[in-house]
């Protein structure tokens, strides 16, 4: 939903999600996407993490894992809501998971590799990251952002040859992608 709706994405997003609980509340998936969706608020829209939305996420972060916690897509979402409550390293062990418990789903290793960078652990990021790209069959889009978190980890690394040539990578499947011309600029 958020990749397809624009600025307001994130708002809908989290309504939808409120609604598939709703619907569904025995559903681990719909827990994760709206724990997801309310991080992805803080992340991407700079809303304040205070008391009362923390507790909401950790409240459907428990109910998902308690429902279907040995789901690779529940596990892959929470990594997110992780993300925005800044515990890197449940991050880090729950993308493990996914990619143990589903070791052909691309979207396992992405958060795998994000995990990985937020944690300043590059080279595992590289890995990941390479991993996806080499599992990969889906939209070119999403490829795109793959390798472009690719040569952020590169660069990072201090591989500025193989940063270059993945963001060449990148700006070949998309000549405008905004992030990817950013960090070719830095690189």
């Amino acid at each position: 939903y958020h990749a397809r709706t624009g600025s307001d994405s994130l708002r809908r997003c989290t309504e939808e999600a409120r609604k598939a609980v709703s619907a569904a509340p025995d559903l681990g998936i719909a827990h994760a996407v709206l724990a997801a969706a309310l991080a992805g608020r803080v992340s991407g829209e700079g809303q304040a993490l205070d008391d009362a939305l923390r507790r909401e996420i950790q409240a459907h972060i428990a109910r998902a894992m308690q429902l279907d916690g040995d789901n690779p897509m529940v596990i892959a979402r929470l990594v997110s809501a992780y993300a925005a409550l800044e515990d890197g390293e449940t991050c880090l062990r729950l993308a493990r998971r996914a990619v143990e418990l589903n070791p052909y789903w691309v979207d396992a290793h992405h958060m795998l590799g994000a995990a990985c960078l937020s944690l300043g652990r590059t080279a595992e990021a590289i890995l990941a990251y390479t991993e996806e790209l080499d599992r990969f069959k889906g939209n070119e889009s999403s490829r795109n952002i793959a390798l472009t978190y690719l040569a952020m980890s590169y660069l990072l690394e201090g591989q500025p040859v193989e940063a270059d040539a993945a963001i060449d990578r990148a700006l070949a499947i998309r000549p405008d992608a905004h992030l990817a011309l950013k960090w070719k600029g830095i690189i």
